[in-house]
């Protein structure tokens, strides 16, 4: 399964947090081939795939990083409109 999204609009300062997302991921976790092709937008798309075979912790590294770096970029006091709350986003794993 392949997970595609972006940072809110993707546009302006935005893409710049997208830029951020893909360079902290792959220079620090050591992600690779997570950029995605463009959504229709200026940015490119963020793109995480997950098999069958990746343990739940594995899964757990994702959105805990996932969850840091919208907390480091205050992604909550943008409103409703723009970012979820952290606990409203589930993921479960079937092996």
């Amino acid at each position: 399964m392949q997970v595609v999204f972006t940072i809110r609009s993707g546009a302006g300062a935005d893409h710049e947090l997208v830029e951020k997302f893909l360079t902290e991921a792959n220079d620090e976790l050591g992600w690779l081939d997570i950029r995605s092709h463009p959504l229709g937008i200026p940015s490119d798309a963020i793109r995480v795939t997950m098999y069958n075979h990746q343990t739940e912790d594995a899964v757990r590294v994702v959105r805990d990083f996932m969850h840091d770096f919208q907390k480091r970029h205050d992604f909550a006091s943008w409103g409703a409109s723009h970012a979820m709350p952290a606990d409203s986003v589930r993921v479960s794993v079937y092996a």
